[in-house]
């Protein structure tokens, strides 16, 4: 199966478990297909709906990397650690944690949405 959705698929975990230290690991966004499709204007190529619901996966993502990276640069200073006293680190942390909870479940609808359109589009464009 080549398509997209077969390599975005997400197993189904118990949320009760433990986080491994890699899953915490620092999340990037991919630009680099976006970036391109913007300099190459492929997008004119596109039926606008699609192009647009594109726009809302990248947009969605770039507001995660966003709060991520605010969170990141104001939680993790030389201060920081500089007492013993973490109850501060550890507020910031919980509502971080609630913000990305609240944001997540909306990124994979967008997926779940623009994948099967994207799929569509391409087989589409190879039947021509």
């Amino acid at each position: 199966m080549n398509s997209l959705s077969a390599t975005n698929r997400r197993p189904k975990t118990d949320s009760r478990r433990a986080f491994s230290s890699r899953e915490f690991a620092r999340s990037y966004s991919r630009h680099t297909a976006w970036d391109l499709a913007l300099a190459t204007q492929a997008f004119s190529y596109l039926k606008p709906e699609l192009a647009f619901d594109i726009s809302k996966v990248y947009t969605a993502q770039s507001a995660f990397q966003t709060l991520e990276n605010s969170f990141l640069a104001s939680a993790f200073t030389p201060a920081t650690f500089s007492s013993d006293n973490v109850k501060g680190l550890v507020a910031a942390m919980e509502y971080y944690l609630l913000d990305i909870n609240q944001k997540e479940p909306a990124i994979l609808q967008l997926y779940d949405k623009v994948i099967p359109e994207v799929d569509q589009a391409l087989s589409t464009s190879n039947t021509r």
